[in-house]
């Protein structure tokens, strides 16, 4: 079974977490586990963060994608747009 690396986000963590059983389930049955990758920061208000310093949000991504040491999938669409 193929492993990848997963970001949550904190509205899926902490208000969606039914999203995080579906996911699982299904990437379950085409053959990947999730690893939950610790030590992710949780990004400040992604229209917020891009209009006060958009390096700092790019930083931010950056060290995320680094704790995962490869490709991840992200589940959070605030993660998505600092990019």
């Amino acid at each position: 079974m193929e492993e990848l690396p997963i970001f949550w986000g904190c509205t899926i963590s902490n208000m969606l977490s039914y999203l995080i059983k579906t996911t699982r389930s299904v990437l379950g049955r085409v053959g990947v586990n999730v690893r939950e990758v610790e030590g992710c920061s949780y990004c400040p208000d992604p229209v917020s963060v891009r209009a006060y310093n958009h390096d700092v949000a790019l930083a931010l991504s950056a060290r995320n994608m680094a704790l995962a040491g490869r490709c991840m999938l992200v589940a959070c669409s605030g993660f998505n747009t600092l990019v």
